[in-house]
């Protein structure tokens, strides 16, 4: 997230999240920030487990940041929005990005079925 570190940890906790996630991102004074692909590559180095950039999707509401952050550090986007990507920036070529409308048309993609 953009949104300061601190400021998240406390929100995922009190949202009740921080069962889902292992480690929260957010802004740090004097980092960089989305879109810079290092937030990815930070990311990555703090797994418990080695893994390929070929097995990440960056879910993101925003494509100047999230979307081009996923697109910049080599991961698959996916941009949870109601709104077309295609009819938005890219026309009929451009990066592939995986395109969702929510959590559970998320998780169909996950899945499989989508």
């Amino acid at each position: 997230s953009n949104k300061e570190h601190d400021l998240l940890e406390d929100t995922v906790e009190k949202v009740g999240w921080s069962k889902h996630f292992d480690k929260a991102y957010g802004a740090r004074k004097n980092k960089p920030h989305k879109p810079d692909p290092w937030v990815v590559d930070e990311i990555i180095k703090d797994l418990p487990q080695p893994i390929s950039k070929e097995e990440i999707l960056f879910v993101g509401d925003a494509l100047s940041t999230d979307i081009a952050c996923a697109l910049q550090a080599n991961v698959t986007p996916v941009w949870m929005s109601q709104y077309s990507v295609d009819e938005v920036i890219f026309g009929d070529c451009g990066p592939k990005i995986l395109k969702t409308e929510n959590c559970l048309t998320l998780l169909d993609i996950l899945k499989g079925g989508a």
